[in-house]
Protein backbone atom coordinates (compact mmCIF):
# COMPACT_ATOMS: atom_id res chain seq x y z
CA UNK A 1 0.00 0.00 0.00
CA UNK A 2 2.83 2.15 0.61
CA UNK A 3 4.34 2.06 -2.77
CA UNK A 4 1.24 2.71 -4.44
CA UNK A 5 0.48 5.44 -1.82
CA UNK A 6 3.37 7.31 -3.08
CA UNK A 7 3.22 6.25 -7.02
CA UNK A 8 -0.37 8.08 -6.47
CA UNK A 9 0.99 11.17 -5.10
CA UNK A 10 4.40 11.24 -7.76
CA UNK A 11 1.30 10.84 -10.29
CA UNK A 12 -1.00 13.81 -9.04
CA UNK A 13 1.48 16.23 -9.92
CA UNK A 14 0.61 17.81 -13.42
CA UNK A 15 2.93 16.25 -15.83
CA UNK A 16 5.42 14.75 -13.89
CA UNK A 17 4.41 11.04 -14.01
CA UNK A 18 2.18 9.43 -16.41
CA UNK A 19 0.84 5.78 -17.78
CA UNK A 20 -0.29 5.20 -20.68
CA UNK A 21 -1.66 1.62 -22.12
CA UNK A 22 -0.97 -0.05 -25.16
CA UNK A 23 -3.64 -0.32 -27.82
CA UNK A 24 -4.42 -3.86 -27.13
CA UNK A 25 -4.10 -3.41 -23.23
CA UNK A 26 -1.47 -5.83 -22.69
CA UNK A 27 0.86 -3.62 -21.98
CA UNK A 28 1.15 -0.13 -20.42
CA UNK A 29 4.21 2.71 -20.59
CA UNK A 30 5.17 4.96 -17.88
CA UNK A 31 6.43 7.84 -18.92
CA UNK A 32 8.77 10.33 -16.45
CA UNK A 33 9.20 14.23 -16.82
CA UNK A 34 13.30 14.17 -15.60
CA UNK A 35 12.99 17.99 -16.05
CA UNK A 36 10.31 18.29 -13.38
CA UNK A 37 11.86 16.13 -10.60
CA UNK A 38 13.22 19.08 -8.13
CA UNK A 39 10.25 21.18 -8.99
CA UNK A 40 7.71 18.67 -9.16
CA UNK A 41 8.53 14.93 -7.61
CA UNK A 42 10.63 16.04 -5.06
CA UNK A 43 8.41 18.63 -4.10
CA UNK A 44 5.10 16.27 -3.81
CA UNK A 45 7.62 13.68 -1.53
CA UNK A 46 8.63 16.60 0.35
CA UNK A 47 5.21 17.44 1.59
CA UNK A 48 3.46 14.15 1.89
CA UNK A 49 6.37 12.59 4.23
CA UNK A 50 6.39 14.68 6.89
CA UNK A 51 2.10 14.50 6.99
CA UNK A 52 2.53 10.84 7.49
CA UNK A 53 5.53 11.34 9.65
CA UNK A 54 3.02 13.92 12.02
CA UNK A 55 0.35 11.04 11.83
CA UNK A 56 2.13 8.39 13.27
CA UNK A 57 4.23 10.43 15.91
CA UNK A 58 0.93 12.20 16.77
CA UNK A 59 -1.19 8.92 16.82
CA UNK A 60 -4.21 10.72 14.48
CA UNK A 61 -5.70 7.85 13.20
CA UNK A 62 -8.43 9.89 12.49
CA UNK A 63 -6.86 12.06 9.76
CA UNK A 64 -3.82 9.30 8.56
CA UNK A 65 -7.14 6.64 7.35
CA UNK A 66 -8.81 9.69 5.58
CA UNK A 67 -5.57 10.64 3.67
CA UNK A 68 -4.27 7.49 3.53
CA UNK A 69 -7.36 5.52 2.53
CA UNK A 70 -7.83 7.99 -0.21
CA UNK A 71 -4.05 7.54 -1.39
CA UNK A 72 -4.52 3.74 -1.32
CA UNK A 73 -8.08 3.00 -3.06
CA UNK A 74 -8.13 1.33 -5.76
CA UNK A 75 -10.05 1.98 -9.18
CA UNK A 76 -10.96 0.40 -12.11
CA UNK A 77 -8.32 2.30 -14.06
CA UNK A 78 -5.72 0.59 -11.33
CA UNK A 79 -6.76 -2.50 -11.27
CA UNK A 80 -6.44 -2.75 -15.22
CA UNK A 81 -2.69 -1.81 -14.77
CA UNK A 82 -2.60 -4.22 -12.29
CA UNK A 83 -3.74 -6.88 -14.53
CA UNK A 84 -1.71 -6.28 -17.14
CA UNK A 85 1.32 -6.40 -14.43
CA UNK A 86 0.28 -9.71 -13.10
CA UNK A 87 -0.65 -11.35 -16.32
CA UNK A 88 2.96 -10.84 -17.44
CA UNK A 89 6.06 -13.70 -16.95
CA UNK A 90 7.41 -13.54 -13.67
CA UNK A 91 10.82 -12.61 -13.61
CA UNK A 92 13.96 -14.46 -12.31
CA UNK A 93 13.77 -14.02 -8.54
CA UNK A 94 17.49 -13.15 -8.95
CA UNK A 95 20.81 -12.77 -11.51
CA UNK A 96 23.50 -15.65 -10.70
CA UNK A 97 26.89 -14.41 -11.63
CA UNK A 98 28.77 -17.32 -13.49
CA UNK A 99 32.31 -18.62 -12.91
CA UNK A 100 34.93 -18.47 -14.63
CA UNK A 101 37.86 -20.84 -14.60
CA UNK A 102 41.24 -21.30 -16.48
CA UNK A 103 42.10 -25.04 -17.60
CA UNK A 104 44.34 -27.30 -19.45
CA UNK A 105 45.51 -25.48 -22.24
CA UNK A 106 45.01 -22.34 -20.99
CA UNK A 107 41.29 -22.31 -22.00
CA UNK A 108 39.04 -20.01 -20.50
CA UNK A 109 35.54 -21.69 -19.43
CA UNK A 110 32.30 -20.19 -17.83
CA UNK A 111 30.23 -22.35 -15.65
CA UNK A 112 26.80 -20.72 -15.33
CA UNK A 113 23.74 -21.86 -12.76
CA UNK A 114 20.38 -21.93 -12.66
CA UNK A 115 18.34 -19.20 -11.16
CA UNK A 116 17.33 -20.97 -8.19
CA UNK A 117 18.63 -20.99 -4.55
CA UNK A 118 20.44 -24.33 -5.27
CA UNK A 119 22.41 -22.44 -7.71
CA UNK A 120 23.08 -19.27 -5.68
CA UNK A 121 24.39 -21.57 -2.86
CA UNK A 122 26.27 -23.76 -5.63
CA UNK A 123 27.83 -20.76 -7.25
CA UNK A 124 29.46 -19.44 -4.12
CA UNK A 125 30.20 -22.78 -2.73
CA UNK A 126 32.16 -23.20 -6.05
CA UNK A 127 34.03 -20.11 -5.50
CA UNK A 128 34.96 -19.72 -2.17
CA UNK A 129 36.05 -23.45 -2.05
CA UNK A 130 39.24 -22.75 0.34
CA UNK A 131 37.13 -21.20 2.79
Amino acid sequence: RGYFAVLKVLVSQQGFVGLTKSEDSKSFTVQLDRSKTESHGRKAVEQFLPELHMWRCTGDVEAASERYGSLTTVDEDWLEFRDIVMNRPARPWAFIQGSTSVGENEEIGLKEYPETPEGLIQSWAERFESF
